[in-house]
């Protein structure tokens, strides 16, 4: 195990091997209730080594092969500063006491996989050609302080998802994934025994070499993710991890998820990690094998629909069992919503949904303002007017001209309780015509039948 590996590896660094493009898609009509909205699915990786065979060949041929994708490669990388680092030249270009020429690939790191060419949504084999040793270290230190398994990882391409449902990730795999673990020495109650740095001793063979056995078990971290940021959705009843046990036949995974109704997107996709996990499962490195996944599906959850109408119009939404609706309002000419029927009786949008519903929208004649009250002020050059509060009004139009008959007039629109006309002519009259207005479903202006006539001299 290679106790310094990341030594002063940046966090940005890193992070670049976190992220990776995904195919993008246009949002799906409404799935029906549990249809498998991943039957289409492909499946791609991400790998600190090429997937090539890349063992003896020099560092200069193996970057050769590097690509963005699957390698984090970034075009013109040279290992300086003046281009983000990808996560191999982080580790090619790391500088320290103990690799003053940076560190070796196979020498220092090794993790490298890929999905087996022919793999299809319901047959998948995901290659690990070695697990490699990935983790984070302290800066200053050099001490391991965290798993960072992020160096060999699978994931589907994007999943259409609709914000706000449930849904069900089911698959079966198999794994012949195998490596060797330390044997350590263990006390008479069968506890490992430690040295004075609190690391457990390995038991030594009868000519001192340190001992080894077969190690079938490899942890394999599970998540749901958005493909836009990487951001993970959170995983009912499942651990975020499954152990891919050589020794064992087949086994189910099944988990639920649901999409936020916020979420940013259209889509999730599924992400295996299959790097080593050297702070939670330290042997587990240097493993090598294939997972196999059949019956990949991720199943639409039960919900509900409720059906808006209004005339020739309709708008449906889902619900989940027991939700809510969240109401839907036609803009409708003149009318202003009053309230949902179901049938015959009001409906009130509180009611918990567990079954399809039809709701009728009931619409009224938009109320108009009454005649408007104002308060005029002359000023010089300007009239200030001070608009009450009236009924129905959630605002004033103001019409004003120089002559009677209200030729080439302005007009203006305000909310505020007050309105200032300005660059009036001084000694003249200025002809204003003023009235209220209210807004229909539509959110057109329905003004008030009588309209305030106000003739004022400015200073």
């Amino acid at each position: 195990m290679k106790n310094k590996l990341l030594k002063k590896i940046t966090a940005t660094a890193l992070s670049l091997s976190l992220v990776f493009g995904m195919v993008s898609v246009v949002p799906a009509a409404h799935a029906a209730n549990g249809a498998n909205v991943a039957a289409n699915i492909t499946w791609d990786y991400f790998s600190l080594l090429p997937a090539q065979a890349t063992s003896g060949k020099t560092p200069a041929q193996i970057e050769a092969m590097l690509d963005e994708k699957h390698n984090g490669h970034t075009s013109k990388e040279d290992g300086s500063f003046k281009y983000p680092w990808c996560w191999y030249h982080a580790l090619t270009h790391l500088r320290s006491d103990e690799f003053p020429d940076g560190q070796l690939p196979y020498s220092n790191f090794a993790t490298q996989g890929w999905v087996v060419p022919g793999s299809s949504a319901s047959s998948t084999q995901l290659y690990a050609a070695n697990t490699g040793w990935d983790a984070e270290y302290d800066d200053s230190t050099g001490a391991m302080v965290n798993d960072n398994p992020w160096g060999l990882r699978f994931y589907t391409s994007d999943i259409p998802v609709e914000k706000g449902r449930t849904y069900t990730l089911s698959f079966k795999y198999t794994s012949d994934i195998k490596g060797k673990k330390p044997v350590y020495e263990t006390d008479e109650n069968g506890f490992p025994i430690t040295d004075e740095n609190g690391d457990k001793v390995v038991k030594k063979d009868e000519h001192g070499k340190d001992m080894s056995e077969d190690n079938f078990q490899k942890h394999i971290g599970l998540s749901v993710i958005n493909p836009k940021n990487s951001n993970g959705l959170d995983l009912k009843n499942h651990s975020g991890y499954l152990i891919a046990d050589a020794q064992k036949g087949e086994q189910t995974v099944t988990a639920t998820f649901t999409v936020p109704a916020n979420y940013s997107g259209t889509a999730v996709a599924v992400q295996l990690v299959a790097g080593a996990y050297l702070v939670s499962y330290p042997d587990e490195n240097a493993m090598t094998g294939s997972l196999y996944i059949k019956d990949f599906k991720v199943t639409a959850g039960t919900q509900y629909s409720v059906t808006y109408k209004y005339g020739k119009q309709s708008y449906t939404q889902y619900v989940n069992p027991g939700g809510k609706a969240s109401g839907h309002q036609f803009a409708v000419k003149g009318k202003t919503f009053k309230e949902y029927k179901k049938g015959s009786a009001k409906y009130n949008l509180s009611t918990p949904v567990n079954s399809n519903i039809t709701l009728t929208c009931v619409y009224q004649n938009t109320p108009k303002p009454a005649k408007a009250k104002v308060k005029f002020k002359v000023q010089k050059r300007k009239v200030k007017l001070t608009l009450k509060k009236i009924k129905n009004c959630v605002g004033y139009e103001i019409k004003y001209a120089n002559n009677k008959k209200m030729k080439k007039a302005k007009t203006k629109y305000t909310k505020k309780k007050t309105y200032t006309v300005r660059g009036l002519k001084s000694k003249k009259k200025t002809f204003f015509q003023i009235r209220g207005y209210n807004l229909d479903s539509a959110k057109k202006k329905v003004f008030s039948k009588k309209v305030l006539k106000k003739t004022v001299k400015v200073k």
